[in-house]
């Protein structure tokens, strides 16, 4: 959807104000100072991350007032299965609850894409190829997404799949239950943690990362240990 992509852009625009000192070769002077490397990009990543998700809440209120001012207000109490692509949807929230818990799923999805982004930018010198492979794992994403049959046997890269978390309406229309060992865990769960884990990694290696850097040669990129 339209706010997904300014949710994304947004984060994007975030992140590379955030790091400005990054682009402008300003982190010798940070790893000079006793807390400057692992507590100041600690809080960038926080900030990053905060921003994003109330960036993101807000973009997807003004999306919603939008479509009630486009197609008229209704009761937002009223079942889910009110919206006709949602009809078959087994949920038994309301409207306004759907759109809360979507809308906060989502803000916390976009929050821990910032981290990743923040990795790539951090460890890739060509600040432009790192924004690029950033898009580029959003277009096999989507590729995945829109190509792969539910019945297919590599199914699970269309069901497990960022862009079912953007776009939301698939995800509370079916609702498969995934086991881990005895422990059930609904897709829409499975999808947060994964989104979890992307932050958490992405952050460890952008936060203690600091002497690896990969520059882009002729052939092939090549890793750096200054």
């Amino acid at each position: 959807s339209i706010s997904s992509i300014l949710s994304l852009v947004f984060m994007i625009g975030l992140s590379i104000l955030v790091l400005y000192e990054d682009e402008h070769d300003m982190k010798e002077l940070l790893l000079s100072m006793k807390k400057g490397y692992h507590d100041t990009f600690f809080v960038k990543l926080i900030l990053i991350a905060i921003i994003s998700f109330i960036g993101t809440m807000a973009l997807q209120s003004i999306d919603y007032l939008f479509h009630l001012f486009l197609y008229g207000s209704c009761a937002q109490n009223v079942a889910i299965q009110s919206i006709p692509s949602l009809y078959e949807s087994p949920l038994s929230y309301t409207l306004w609850q759907w759109f809360l818990i979507f809308s906060v799923k989502k803000a916390f999805c976009i929050s821990m894409l910032g981290t990743f982004f923040t990795m790539l930018y951090h460890l890739f010198t060509g600040r432009l190829l790192s924004i690029l492979l950033f898009f580029m794992f959003f277009i096999v994403e989507a590729v995945a997404y829109l190509t792969i049959r539910t019945t297919s046997i590599i199914s699970i890269f269309s069901y497990i799949n960022i862009w079912r978390m953007l776009y939301g309406i698939s995800l509370y229309l079916y609702t498969p239950i995934y086991y881990i060992g005895d422990i059930s865990i609904s897709l829409s769960n499975l999808l947060l943690l994964i989104c979890l884990l992307i932050g958490i990694f992405s952050s460890l290696i952008y936060i203690w990362g600091k002497n690896i850097s990969i520059r882009s040669s002729k052939h092939f990129p090549t890793l750096t240990f200054p």
